[in-house]
């Protein structure tokens, strides 16, 4: 149980220090959009259409409307699906098990 609340607490203040960050640098927080998220969106978009990826269920309840997740821009056809509400909860550091689907 230490380990979890180490990790939430440590998710909190890395999305302070992002807030923080992206305020007082906007132009380099517009780079780091424009070079690594907006890419690896496009790629899971343009891999949806045509077929190559599909949309699976949220990996936490099993909601059929997801978002794609990404752990690593690099790795854009790697995604998590999740709700919009799971989504949330998980860069919040909330959420903590996977449903087995």
């Amino acid at each position: 149980m230490k380990n979890i609340k180490a990790l939430i607490h440590k998710r909190k203040i890395d999305r302070i220090g992002k807030r923080a960050y992206r305020k007082s640098h906007p132009e380099l927080w517009i780079e780091n959009y424009r070079r690594w998220f907006k890419p690896a969106h496009r790629v899971v978009w343009k891999a949806i259409k045509s077929g190559k990826l599909i949309r699976k269920p949220c990996q936490f309840c099993g909601e059929e409307k997801v978002h794609a997740h990404h752990d690593d821009y690099n790795k854009a056809l790697e995604v998590k699906w999740m709700c919009p509400v799971h989504h949330k909860q998980y860069h919040q550091g909330r959420v903590l098990e996977l449903k087995t689907i």
